[in-house]
This record gives structure tokens, C-alpha cells and sequence, in this order.
């Protein structure tokens, strides 16, 4: 990236408290998003890998984050690896629920961020581990794979379930929000079509004073 977008990130800066239900995590993240896009080169801009998705936070992250918290139980001593994990806060809810969280993306950016917030709501280091689906380097297998509105390039799929194949204990779990879009119907088909069965629901949240219907799916792969 280059210097002015550097300087829009410093400059666009925020710290913003979000609260679900009787927890509140303190994140900082990027005021204008639009603003750090527009802060991209051309060349850069072209690049649809390294536009800085993570530096936003979704409605779907506060979805997963919230039934993570409702269902803390589900979570607790479980070994889970977070796909995506941008500013940090799914991870976040999944680390207050006990859980043993190892925080990844692609983007050498989302994880210095989900460093700073991780510090800024525990005492200790988070676990970061920079990933690309395409060429998958993991060493260890987790009982739960969670991931917040990942599903939106059809050319991640079949990579996102190889992973998930190659990263999951034997009776692990795979658990996906996103907004209804209509690509992630294709990830569903895919899924069931390569040995997948799921079951989904559907949370409402608010953010910025709108709803958002949020899809909650999860996964597990068929026994052979």
C-alpha cells in the first residue's frame, strides 16, 4: 500500500465501543472506509485482494458475535480458528466465551489491528496466524472454524471448504454469518455437493440505526 494510504488510515482512526447484550468490546477501527478506498493507486485499486475489507465492522460479525455470547456453552474449551477475522471482534466474543482462539487473514493489516483490540480488552497476546485459503499453511486442527461475511467471491469457495476439510478435527464444527447475499447460496450447494450438511437461522441486528437480517450457518462435515 502505498503512503497515502498509510496516512488516511492513521488520520481516519476510531475507537468505538460495541455492546452486545450484558458484554461491550472496544475496537478500533477506520471512521471512513470510503475514504481509505478512495486513498488507494489505481493499481492498488484493481487489486480486489487488498482492498481493506477488514477495516470495517460488519453486520454480520456483530450477528455471529452475538449468538456466540447467547450460546457461550457451545464455545467454551473449544479450539477455534477464525477465518477472516479483520478487526477481531467475532474472535473476541468467542475468547469471553472460553474458547481457545487463533485469529487469521490474509491481510498482514487486519492482524496488527486484531492485535491492538485483542490488547485492548484482555490481558494477554491474541494468536495470530496470517492465512490464504489458496495455499492453506495449518499445522494444527481446531474443533470449531468460524468466519463473518467471507462468502462473497465465488473463486474462495472451493478453497474455503478445502481448508476447512484439512483444518478440522474429525467431529468439528464450521460456523458462517453473512447478509443473505446471493452468492453464498452457490457456497451452500457446493458444500452439500462435496459432503457437507448444515443448518442455518437467522438473527436480526441493529447497527448504525438500521436491521439487518443475518444468516447463521453451520456445518459439519459427513461422516465416510
Amino acid at each position: 500500500m502505498g503512503n497515502k494510504f498509510y496516512r488516511t488510515l492513521v488520520d481516519s482512526l476510531e475507537i468505538k465501543t460495541v455492546s452486545l447484550g450484558d458484554y461491550s468490546f472496544s475496537i478500533e477501527a477506520v471512521g471512513d472506509t470510503d475514504k481509505l478506498i478512495e486513498s488507494l493507486s489505481d493499481v492498488e485499486f484493481k487489486k480486489e485482494d487488498r482492498f481493506p475489507y477488514w477495516a470495517e465492522l460488519w453486520p454480520s460479525s456483530i450477528g455471529l458475535s452475538e449468538y456466540i455470547l447467547n450460546n457461550k456453552r457451545f464455545f467454551k474449551n473449544k479450539k477455534i480458528l477464525e477465518l477472516g477475522c479483520g478487526l477481531g471482534l467475532t474472535g473476541m466474543a468467542a475468547r469471553t466465551a472460553d474458547a481457545d482462539v487463533v485469529f487469521s487473514d490474509y491481510d498482514p493489516l487486519a492482524l496488527e489491528f486484531t492485535r491492538r483490540n485483542f490488547r485492548r480488552n484482555f490481558d494477554h497476546p491474541a494468536k495470530v496466524l496470517l492465512l490464504d485459503w489458496r495455499k492453506p499453511i495449518v499445522e494444527e486442527q481446531y474443533d470449531m472454524i468460524i468466519g463473518a461475511d467471507i462468502l462473497y467471491e465465488r473463486k474462495m469457495m472451493s478453497p474455503l471448504l478445502n481448508l476447512c476439510k484439512q483444518a478440522l478435527t474429525k467431529e468439528g464444527l464450521v460456523l458462517l454469518a453473512e447478509p443473505g447475499r446471493i452468492v453464498a447460496q452457490e457456497f451452500l450447494s457446493m458444500a452439500v455437493h462435496t459432503g457437507w450438511t448444515y443448518k442455518s437461522r437467522i438473527a436480526t441486528i441493529n447497527l448504525n440505526e438500521k436491521k439487518h437480517n443475518i444468516h447463521i450457518y453451520r456445518f459439519k462435515l459427513c461422516s465416510t
